[in-house]
C-alpha cells in the first residue's frame, strides 16, 4: 500500500567509546516522493542523528553466545531546511545463548516512537510498519500497522516487536527451530499486538544460516501461514 522514491546524501563520524560501544554522529539530507494508502506527498528533510551500537559475540556468523544492541535518535525541523517536523527514537536488541549441548535460545526486540506534527506529512521511510521475516513471522512484509478507511496499511508512529526462538542442532550443519513472535506498528501503545508462531529448518552456510521458517498468523481468521526464507549472520 506504499511506494516511495528517495534521494539521500549523508555523512557520519564514528567513535569507539570502549567496551564494544560505537557512537556514530550523522547528518543526512533526504528528499522523498511517496504514496501511502492513496495519499501522496513530497518531503525534504535535513536529519541530524546519533546512534549507539554494541556487538559482543564469540562468532558473528553463528554465535553460541552473543549480543547486539542499537539505539538511534534522529529528527527534522522546518527551521533546519526541512518541510516536516519529527523526532524519532528506535531501540533494537538481539540475544543469543547456548544451553545444554545442542540448543540455542534467540531473543529479539524492536521498539520505536515518533513525535511528529501530522502523520500525513511523514514520508514512508519515517513511518513504522511491522510484519515479515525480521519482524512478526506469519505475516507479509510491512503488512501490519494502522489502516485508513479503505483498510490500507498507512504506517504508525510507534513500533513494538518481540520474538523468542528455540533452536536445536541435530547435525553440524542442520538445525530445527520453534518460534513465537508478537508485535505491531501502532498509533498509540494501547493497540493490540499481532501474534505469530511456527517452526523452521536452518542450514549453517559459510555466509550465515539459511533459514526456512513457516509462520502461522495466530491473530488472523483461519490462521493463514507464510513461508519466510532468510540468509545472513545471526548478529
Amino acid at each position: 500500500t506504499s511506494s516511495s522514491e528517495t534521494f539521500l546524501l549523508g555523512g557520519s563520524r564514528s567513535v569507539d567509546r570502549g567496551n564494544n560501544w560505537l557512537e556514530t554522529l550523522y547528518l543526512n539530507y533526504q528528499t522523498e516522493s511517496f504514496s501511502v494508502g492513496g495519499e501522496s506527498g513530497n518531503s525534504v528533510m535535513l536529519m541530524p542523528g546519533i546512534t549507539w551500537s554494541k556487538v559482543s559475540a564469540d562468532n558473528r556468523i553463528y554465535p553460541l553466545r552473543g549480543l547486539r544492541l542499537l539505539l538511534d535518535v534522529h529528527g527534522a525541523h522546518p527551521d533546519l531546511l526541512s518541510n516536516v517536523q519529527f523526532v524519532q527514537v528506535r531501540a533494537q536488541a538481539k540475544f543469543v545463548h547456548k544451553f545444554l549441548a545442542k540448543e540455542r535460545i534467540i531473543l529479539r526486540g524492536d521498539v520505536g516512537a515518533t513525535r511528529f506534527g501530522a502523520i500525513r506529512s511523514l514520508p514512508t521511510s519515517v513511518r513504522f510498519f511491522a510484519g515479515g521475516a525480521q519482524s512478526v513471522r506469519g505475516y507479509s512484509y510491512n503488512s501490519l500497522g494502522p489502516v485508513n478507511a479503505s483498510g490500507q496499511v498507512v504506517g504508525g508512529s510507534q513500533l513494538l516487536v518481540g520474538s523468542a526462538e528455540l533452536e536445536h542442532r541435530f547435525t553440524d550443519k542442520w538445525s530445527a527451530a520453534l518460534f513465537y513472535d508478537a508485535g505491531n506498528a501502532m498509533s498509540n501503545w494501547q493497540e493490540s499486538l499481532k501474534k505469530g508462531a511456527g517452526f523452521g529448518i536452518h542450514w549453517r552456510s559459510p555466509v550465515g544460516p539459511i533459514r526456512f521458517d513457516l509462520g502461522f498468523a495466530l491473530s488472523e481468521p483461519g490462521i493463514p501461514k507464510r513461508l519466510h526464507i532468510t540468509v545472513g549472520p545471526d548478529l
